[in-house]
């Protein structure tokens, strides 16, 4: 379908061009409609790599620290401009959490 769709093109344009000029501006012309046409399919295979992938164990795990210390450290730095006490206990939450991820991490790759 690919190919011929390009040589659909080639020839419309082919029968359009008659100077030697108009002939590079057709090779410049193809060549954009071929890579337009390679760049979309690229993106759909992409999309359906996406669709159809299944997480892993650890890349469910890694997804629930790191949502929990995104949210510890968005509080800690909500809380630096009032309360610096609870500032700090919160990003001494933050940093167990990452500890607490790669003790995971190296406990799921050692499997």
């Amino acid at each position: 379908m690919f190919i011929y769709d390009s040589y659909k093109y080639a020839i419309i344009l082919l029968v359009l061009c008659r100077s030697g000029l108009d002939f590079w501006l057709f090779v410049l012309k193809l060549l954009y409609l071929y890579l337009i046409l390679l760049y979309n399919q690229i993106a759909m295979l992409k999309f359906l790599k996406d669709i159809f992938k299944t997480k892993t164990e650890l890349e469910k795990v890694k997804l629930k620290y790191i949502k929990a210390h995104k949210h510890a450290m968005k509080e800690a730095y909500d809380l630096s401009k009032t309360n610096r006490k609870a500032s700090d206990a919160k990003y001494a939450e933050a940093d167990a959490i990452s500890k607490e991820l790669d003790l995971l991490i190296r406990k799921i790759e050692n499997k």
